[in-house]
């Protein structure tokens, strides 16, 4: 069995795999549902794994090889990329083709691999309307697959293209709002929406979740600093990032001094997000943020008992008791 009919064997395989799901209602992250680990990407059922793979093994042999096709007449040259762009439209994507690799026929029609000059891309399986796949979610179930059983074939995308996961999502979290450069990404699982739910690491900042529809459009995000206060893990963002990007929006406007010690999400209203910073040898402090990441407002924890439950990284002195009526 050659890599082509992997490929195009792993893709209709996934076509039947529930998606792993993390729900996201009313601000707050829900657990996942059964069988899907943390946000770091978590694992894939043992069952599961080698149901998956059995399903590439049997579909690959319905896989219809050109050359057998053509039997009475010599076969046309076949405009692979016209094809393939076709495909792609009709299954909804918002992608620019790049380039595009011909699979063979399902028998149903002709799958193809494509890549985008924007996003992530895809195996697209014949159908009406035909079904695409990301080759990030298949990247990522094939390396789950395999670190729960390692004789698991779960096949990727081929193209080079198609290899360079940070490239790929980083333009998806730069439209999400997410402001820093992106040097880690792996896939979560995805939301009740449907969305694709992305984890993105980044260079000395706060990381994010970046939901993406399966089309490649409407991308949105939910920062590590919201999943941590959530009890959920961001497996690229430590609190020393974290620790840099609130002292980063604290230095964008005039708050008492402060090195931040340590950093925590709070809440947020309609006027912006709350972060306690607990400052190296002065009192902590509650830091209002506004949507563009600047400071916008700032109160010493000693009256910011009522901000947002007050602080609790910094001990606060209890006021003094009143004087006793005589």
């Amino acid at each position: 069995m050659n890599i082509r009919s992997l490929a195009l064997a792993a893709v209709m395989a996934l076509s039947t795999m529930a998606a792993p799901a993390m729900a996201w209602q009313g601000g707050t992250p829900m657990g996942p549902a059964p069988g899907v680990g943390d946000s770091r990407g978590g694992s894939v059922d043992r069952e599961r794994a080698r149901t998956d793979d059995e399903a590439v093994r049997n579909t690959a042999n319905r896989r219809t090889p050109r050359a057998a096709a053509a039997t009475t007449e010599t076969a046309q040259p076949v405009d692979v990329t016209a094809a393939a762009t076709a495909q792609a439209q009709a299954a909804g994507l918002t992608c620019n083709l790049s380039g595009a690799n011909a699979l063979g026929d399902t028998g149903a029609g002709e799958a193809y691999e494509v890549t985008c000059d924007t996003g992530v891309g895809y195996v697209i399986a014949p159908g009406t309307p035909p079904t695409a796949f990301n080759c990030l979610v298949m990247a990522t179930n094939a390396e789950r697959a395999k670190a729960e059983d390692p004789t698991s074939t779960l096949v990727t995308c081929a193209l080079p293209a198609n290899q360079n996961a940070v490239a790929q999502i980083a333009p998806f979290a730069q439209a999400a709002g997410v402001k820093c450069t992106v040097d880690q990404v792996t896939w979560v699982g995805r939301n009740p929406d449907g969305k694709d739910r992305f984890e993105v690491g980044c260079a000395n900042a706060d990381g994010a979740w970046v939901e993406v529809t399966q089309t490649g459009g409407d991308a949105t995000k939910i920062e590590c600093f919201e999943i941590v206060k959530a009890g959920r893990t961001c497996g690229f963002t430590t609190p020393a990032e974290q620790v840099a990007t609130l002292q980063a929006w604290l230095a964008s406007g005039e708050t008492p001094a402060c090195t931040v010690e340590q950093a925590k999400y709070l809440g947020r209203n309609a006027s912006g997000r709350f972060y306690e910073a607990k400052c190296t040898g002065a009192d902590g402090l509650i830091a209002r943020i506004d949507t563009n990441g600047a400071l916008a407002q700032s109160w010493a924890c000693v009256d910011a008992t009522r901000v947002v439950g007050g602080c609790t990284l910094t001990t606060v002195a209890a006021a003094a008791a009143p004087p006793a009526q005589r």
